[in-house]
């Protein structure tokens, strides 16, 4: 038993609902990222050649700018993350609990990516 479990949190549950959440919103989510990168790329191509040091620099960078869209973090891989950042807080004498930081599943930032 992990030690959330054993305080009677179950992280499962809040994991569920986070994968879910990132389920629903991740199309979306990927389309805005990807039009913010081409606004920037258009912008960056737009831009005075001085700004970013000459069209052979400006070509390449045009090539640079593409987005490769990852499927969302799966609820295993989560559970998993949830372990690995329960057991780094062991190997440093800390608890979730006592850092405040019950459900783990806070601590998870990129279900989107």
């Amino acid at each position: 038993k992990t030690l959330w479990e054993s305080r009677g949190v179950n992280e499962e549950v809040f994991v569920v609902q986070l994968w879910r959440r990132a389920t629903l919103l991740n199309d979306e989510y990927q389309q805005a990222v990807a039009r913010l990168v081409h606004l920037y790329a258009a912008e960056m191509l737009a831009s005075p050649p001085s700004a970013f040091a000459g069209l052979e620099q400006r070509a390449a960078a045009a090539e640079v700018f593409e987005t490769v869209h990852a499927e969302v973090k799966t609820r295993e891989r989560m559970l998993t993350k949830l372990r690995e950042y329960e057991e780094e807080l062991a190997r440093q004498g800390r608890s979730p609990a006592d850092e405040g930081v019950l459900p783990l599943a806070v601590n998870l930032l990129d279900p989107v990516r």
